[in-house]
């Protein structure tokens, strides 16, 4: 189960990351962290320590409290992670980009003969 807070401190470190164009490898290197890890935080799979959350947060260069923007406004409960969620999760995590697109075809030709399946 992901907590909604880890949910929405993820995204924003992936929002901040990108509005200053930084990569995950990016930020990783600076932490000495691996980019999966990085990935793992900005997915809400892994929680942020308070530390790293600090050391982040001079990374890149905004106050620790920007994570925590908005917070108050969404549920404070768990939140179950979907199958598409992994799915784009997963995807993401592969860099070559001729591998992800034979993984999605071979998810769309499985889809697609499951749907026809159901229909015979």
């Amino acid at each position: 189960m992901v907590h909604s807070v880890d949910l929405s401190v993820g995204r924003k470190l992936k929002q901040t990351r990108k509005a200053l164009r930084m990569s995950q490898s990016d930020v990783a290197k600076e932490l000495g962290l691996s980019f999966q890890q990085v990935q793992k935080y900005e997915t809400g799979a892994n929680r942020i320590s308070a530390s790293c959350l600090y050391e982040m947060s001079k990374v890149l260069g905004v106050p620790v409290d920007t994570f925590f923007e908005g917070i108050e406004a969404e549920e404070e409960t768990p939140v179950r992670r979907d199958m598409a969620t992994e799915i784009k999760s997963a995807l993401a995590a592969i860099e070559d980009r001729n591998l992800q697109a034979h993984i999605v075809s071979y998810i769309r030709s499985v889809a697609a003969t499951q749907g026809s399946s159901r229909t015979a």
